[in-house]
């Protein structure tokens, strides 16, 4: 056993024998943003053997709240997010074996990406995503840990293939566009991170050192200060399309959202995958400061951010300007439009 790693060998939670098998287990983290660049460090300072860092976007030149503590670089627009968070990491621990994914996640690359891993953490901002990976780790009997923010709410639940219930338990029906929106991009209180990250990072250990653990779930509210852990151990949904008739449409890029490049513009279009919902525009607008509506109806919600223009229609359709790359766009419908 590694020295610089004894004192976590509790006998009563991990013990020399679940040590030894954190050291030589892998781990997944999908997403670098403030979360998932936590949970890295807290894993790679655990002295898990092998960690794979998958991030889509690059560090933004912006508050740290936004990158995680542990992805902030010096150069702040010269370097992916995974590169980043994964520079840092070794800077934590050289025996943790370290590899960087800069790559979009979606159902044509996910096998090859997270096939063979241990357990997989989701650091994600987006349902999208999520959808996605709840899906693999049902069709491949892989453990995930799930984690997202909500106002000022934190929750984080951990997923075991056949022993607990997944995601589509829990949301049998997909949110629409605007229908759940992580409050990473608009305000995020560091400690309620940190809290999240800290409990992902815990149960993805345990779940290596201890396979027959109890699935959990962690709620904490950052304005009343409380917080709740919850055994979720229990038999999937009865009717769950994933858990019970193994029906995985967003592995099977069923589900995908539609993008198109607008010839001669400068400009993206993203039709959502989930059809039918309508967004309520005037909401929508309220999150953000005035000066960033340009226009809103009930027909349209035009903004203003940065360099881009977001029209967004009550179908959930939106037309960004200012970019070209379709993962960028992406990024940017997920940030500021939402599930």
């Amino acid at each position: 056993m590694d020295g610089r790693h004894a004192g976590q060998a509790f006998p009563e939670v991990i013990g020399a024998e679940g040590r030894e098998k954190i050291e030589g287990a892998s781990a997944a983290v999908i997403g670098c943003g403030a979360r998932g660049s936590i949970t890295a460090g807290l894993l790679a300072r655990s002295g898990i053997g092998r960690l794979r860092l998958i991030d889509r976007d690059v560090v933004s030149p912006g508050p740290l709240e936004g990158d995680g503590v542990v992805a902030r670089p010096v150069d702040p627009t010269a370097i992916s997010r995974a590169s980043s968070v994964a520079r840092n990491v070794r800077r934590i621990t050289s025996a943790t074996r370290v590899e960087v994914r800069d790559e979009d996640l979606h159902f044509q690359n996910i096998a090859e990406l997270c096939e063979g891993f241990d357990v997989l953490v989701d650091g994600v901002d987006n349902f999208q995503t999520r959808f996605l990976l709840n899906d693999f780790s049902s069709a491949e009997g892989i453990p995930w840990v799930y984690g997202e923010f909500r106002g000022t709410s934190g929750f984080s639940r951990v997923i075991i293939p056949g022993r607990t219930p997944c995601l589509r338990c829990l949301f049998p029906d997909p949110p629409g566009p605007g229908g759940i929106v992580n409050s990473e991009p608009f305000a995020i209180i560091r400690p309620m991170v940190q809290a999240v990250a800290s409990f992902q990072a815990e149960q993805a250990l345990r779940i290596i050192a201890d396979g027959k653990m109890p699935g959990k779930e962690l709620q904490v509210d950052a304005l009343s200060g409380e917080s709740r852990e919850e055994d979720t151990t229990g038999h999937p949904g009865a009717d769950c399309p994933c858990c019970r008739k193994s029906e995985f449409p967003w592995m099977d890029g069923g589900t995908a959202e539609s993008i198109t490049s607008l010839c001669g513009t400068g400009s993206v279009q993203i039709q959502p995958a989930v059809r039918g919902s309508r967004l309520d525009l005037q909401e929508l607008a309220g999150r953000f400061a005035e000066k960033n509506v340009l226009r809103c109806n009930d027909y349209l919600l035009q903004l203003r951010i940065n360099d881009y223009e977001l029209t967004v229609f009550s179908n959930g359709r939106a037309i960004i300007k200012g970019v070209e790359d379709h993962v960028k766009a992406r990024i940017l419908y997920s940030r500021y439009i939402g599930n």
